[in-house]
């Protein structure tokens, strides 16, 4: 019978070791790194003694966790040295109370259409954007120190700084409301008004429902939307329709994906292309070269934030981006199985999406033709099927 024991922050642990040597780090945090380390797999191996069972006997993800400590190759790891380099972690940093001012100029902008009030809320954003810029110009705070939503809001508000963007939003909104409330009037969940935020977020939408407001959280992208899409959105959300593949092939278009672009390099999101044992980088170098002759051109490529073996690899066309699961950077995972995730997500950019009947074919006849093409492609699926059930 399987073991039921469960280390708690082992996973945390190892995605925060992950994080650490993927980029510049001091020596005296690299010997605190090793020290972790050194006391992970310790705690981990009384642990497991206490109550005799095997490290083989974890759950999937903290033994994976635990296989990759014991394996980490700091050896490799080279301190900077510049005396400042990594002076805070990846992802410690947050804005405290942030999310809900701005949700609050969101609030105001979706509720009214009084231009003394639009120019309000343009000062406030503007006002908001330089300070946080200034903030961490003097306290030499990088992007990629900030936590994940930290980003994201420091990217909303430098994208809306633009004069050109905020009047982009604030027409969308204009455009969207009436559409969205008069096809959600045959809903009985929807109470008016319908507050329309756009967001620097992976979504298609979210709704949440009040007595007396309907909030409804989209794309940032969308703003590029003319009514008819907006229309599209309200037939998906109100009724159920066969409109989605419509909607994603739009926030895929030019203009939206231009408007991603620019919030994800506003925002400072980076690349995270090197791991503890492979590079995603050279995996899409190797592939590109062998598979496509050099033609597809390099999307983001990143590296998942957990450990993931229920979602291997992920193409976003939106955003351009590969992500493949921190599971494949491991010493046991073959580089011909990571190269194959990798064909498969750039087969993915390469042919796009196919729709039949209403629905979204991703993996489309001509996609399985030309996924057989890999060379080791039987290997490949063998190991990720063992990977994807914790074996």
């Amino acid at each position: 019978m399987a073991s039921t024991l469960r280390i708690k922050g082992l996973v945390r642990i190892a995605n925060h070791v992950r994080e650490e040597i993927a980029r510049p780090i001091s020596p005296a945090r690299l010997d605190a790194l090793r020290q972790t380390i050194a006391d992970a797999v310790r705690s981990v191996d009384e642990i497991v003694l206490r109550n005799g069972t095997k490290v083989e006997s974890l759950p999937a993800q903290s033994r994976q966790a635990y296989e990759f400590l014991k394996a980490v190759p700091l050896d490799k790891v080279q301190p900077s040295d510049d005396p400042g380099a990594d002076s805070r972690p990846p992802g410690a940093i947050r804005f405290p109370g942030l999310a809900r001012r701005i949700e609050g100029m969101q609030d105001t902008l979706a509720r009214c259409s009084h231009a003394e009030h639009i120019e309000s809320i343009r000062r406030a954003i503007a006002m908001t954007h330089e300070n946080i810029e200034s903030m961490m110009r003097r306290e030499n705070i990088g992007p990629g120190q900030l936590k994940e939503q930290s980003r994201a809001l420091r990217g909303w508000l430098a994208f809306m700084a633009a004069p050109a963007n905020f009047d982009a939003y604030v027409a969308a909104v204009a455009t969207a409301r009436p559409v969205l409330e008069a096809s959600a009037q045959a809903d009985s969940r929807i109470h008016p008004p319908v507050l329309i935020h756009f967001k620097a977020a992976d979504i298609l939408y979210r709704a949440k429902f009040y007595d007396n407001r309907t909030p409804v959280a989209l794309p940032m992208a969308m703003i590029r939307f003319p009514a008819n899409l907006f229309q599209a959105l309200a037939d998906l959300m109100f009724h159920g329709r066969p409109t989605k593949q419509a909607i994603v092939a739009a926030l895929s278009s030019e203009p939206c994906s231009d408007v991603t672009a620019e919030l994800d390099a506003l925002s400072g999101v980076e690349d995270r292309v090197r791991g503890a044992h492979h590079d995603l980088a050279a995996a899409f170098e190797r592939v590109n070269i062998q598979y496509f002759a050099g033609r597809v051109a390099r999307p983001r490529l990143v590296w998942s934030e957990t450990s993931s073996l229920r979602k291997l690899g992920h193409y976003d066309p939106a955003r351009d981006t590969v992500m493949i699961s921190r599971a494949l950077d491991s010493a046991r995972a073959p580089e011909f199985a990571l190269d194959f995730l990798m064909y498969h997500e750039l087969l993915h950019k390469h042919l796009g999406t196919r729709c039949s009947g209403g629905r979204i074919l991703a993996h489309s006849a001509e996609f399985r033709v030309q996924e057989r093409l890999f060379k080791r492609q039987a290997e490949a699926e063998a190991f990720l099927q063992m990977l994807s059930l914790g074996s």
